[in-house]
């Protein structure tokens, strides 16, 4: 970065703290919620960026707001792990967050219905690991919602860029967030079993027992099919961007092959 880009960078953190100076609330993040969102930031500036017409050297300029809010969400997803068992547990950085992102100019309706969203997921995680019954929408509702702070990041390059929201962008990206949530999901399922965490795989074991994984590999493909069908239709609509994605994806799975699906454990 040279020193204009540094000058820059100065004022507009300047202009940031000239803001929230008068905000009484101190967020507090654990270290452990920042170093999840340090290793979420590659893939922000890899493959989030290009759609958003972003370049690495846009990423100091948009650091604050970014790691701010995935590092208030992943403080809060850690919050609701450890009170999984409380149904009643609320948040203290939920308002924070809230609080700091509308101070910003960041904040509206769009972004607070992706919040809707992941404290669903966080209720029907206790729900799911709780033992209860469940059912295969909830589980994919589980696993549509469980992304959501990718989708929240989204959303927030477009207000930081002051952009209108590109819907149609939104759900094809989310459902490749989806599929890779999956993905991480089977490498992840003996680990998440053993602490009693929601896992889409688990959650399938739970319902079709040895019949799992050919129950899982279907509902890959529908997620699949229908990432397929609206990239049909974004190539009509917007060939450039559908090119762009459609680049991005493939350098994806070039290097990230789908995991073998792990034996089911049949639990208790």
């Amino acid at each position: 970065m040279n020193f204009p880009q540094l000058i820059a960078l100065d004022r507009s953190l300047e202009k940031t703290n000239s803001i929230l100076s008068n905000d009484n609330l101190v967020p507090t993040i654990s270290y452990r919620a920042l170093e999840k969102t340090a290793r979420t930031f590659e893939a922000i500036v890899q493959f989030y960026f290009p759609l958003h017409g972003l370049s690495e050297t846009d990423f100091l300029r948009l650091m604050p707001a970014l790691t701010f809010a995935e590092g208030a969400i992943y403080q809060i997803d850690e919050e609701y792990e450890a009170h999984v068992g409380d149904p009643n547990f609320v948040s203290q950085h939920l308002p924070v967050l809230r609080n700091v992102l509308t101070k910003l100019n960041l904040f509206d309706e769009a972004l607070e219905t992706e919040l809707q969203r992941g404290l669903t997921y966080y209720r029907l995680e206790q729900q799911l690991c709780s033992g209860a019954a469940v059912t295969e929408e909830e589980i994919a509702l589980s696993n549509r919602f469980k992304c959501f702070d990718c989708r929240f990041l989204n959303r927030l390059l477009f207000k930081l860029t002051d952009r209108p929201y590109d819907e149609e962008l939104l759900d094809i990206v989310w459902l490749g967030e989806q599929i890779a949530e999956v993905e991480d999901d089977l490498m992840q399922y003996e680990d998440d079993v053993q602490r009693n965490v929601y896992n889409t795989y688990r959650m399938f074991v739970r319902l079709y027992g040895l019949e799992a994984p050919q129950h899982l590999l279907r509902y890959l493909e529908e997620l699949h099919a229908e990432a397929e069908r609206l990239m049909a239709m974004l190539a009509q609509n917007n060939p450039d961007l559908a090119e762009t994605l459609f680049e991005l994806w493939s350098t994806y799975r070039g290097s990230n092959e789908m995991p073998a699906i792990p034996a089911p454990i049949l639990e208790g």
